[in-house]
């Protein structure tokens, strides 16, 4: 089983810069650029999928016992592979 990627402290630092920028337009401390103003608009404008929050969560149907058993099994095996 394949272990999965980390990321190199060169692609960490690029997205916490990634999302410092974001926080920062989130918390009004800085703005767009005039172009990525306009293609947030432009997008914005474009999208005419509206979701209310009720749609966001869908409830999730319990787990049947052999679906249980097989995610104990996955996990297991996730567990071995990393230890």
């Amino acid at each position: 089983m394949a272990r999965e990627k980390c990321p190199t402290k060169k692609q960490a630092s690029k997205m916490d810069n990634v999302w410092s920028k974001i926080a920062d337009y989130a918390c009004g401390k800085s703005k767009l650029s005039t172009r990525s103003q306009k293609l947030f608009d432009d997008f914005v404008k474009e999208s005419s999928l509206k979701l209310t929050l009720s749609e966001l969560f869908i409830p999730q149907k319990p787990l049947t016992s052999s679906e249980k058993n097989k995610k104990n099994e996955l996990q297991k095996i996730k567990y071995m592979a990393y230890n």
